[in-house]
């Protein structure tokens, strides 16, 4: 039981807890990528090169943002082609599975280049949210921050994102600029 005035993470982050060491241990037997993405030469010890990933870039965000989002996934699939952009609409057929809290985190971690997380209160409600942020958190632990682009939408609290040291777009004045 927490302590009285002890702060608690919302729920959809505490779920993730387990989701979270399941990435660190799937990559202690599959290291994803080193640091040095941006050669996109493969590393002496065979990690992954950004033409391995099967997505270029996925979206994480709360839907109550959806309609803003799916703008800007159908202008990166304009880009990237739509198979390299992971958007929860376009893989329905993929996410109509009974573990899906398992696939999912991989989906982030394993198989997406960058990830975007549009971060606001909404998103910490979230316990989809909190799956992928856990990919996001474990990234950031094994050096890999330039597979990662935040996005504020709000002020919000968001566990694990501290004021100090996380580079991230506000957006709060400039949404319609993304």
């Amino acid at each position: 039981m927490a302590e009285e005035g002890a702060r608690t993470l919302p729920r959809a982050f505490q779920t993730s807890t387990d989701c979270c060491r399941d990435l660190e241990e799937r990559e202690a037997e599959n290291p994803v990528l080193p640091a040095s993405v941006e050669s996109g030469e493969p590393d002496k010890g065979g990690s992954q090169t950004p033409n391995q990933f099967r997505f270029q870039v996925a979206l994480s965000f709360p839907g109550e943002y959806r309609t803003r989002v799916e703008e800007i996934a159908r202008s990166l699939a304009d880009e990237l082609g739509q198979a390299n952009v992971l958007y929860d609409q376009w893989y329905r057929a993929e996410f109509a599975r009974p573990n899906l809290d398992v696939h999912l985190p991989g989906l982030y971690h394993e198989q997406s280049l960058l990830v975007v997380f549009f971060l606001c209160s909404q998103y910490v409600e979230k316990d989809w949210c909190g799956l992928e942020w856990c990919a996001g958190r474990n990234l950031l632990k094994r050096g890999q921050d330039e597979r990662i682009m935040l996005l504020r939408l709000d002020d919000a609290d968001i566990p694990g994102l501290y004021s100090i040291g996380c580079g991230y777009f506000g957006t709060t004045t400039n949404w319609r600029k993304i």
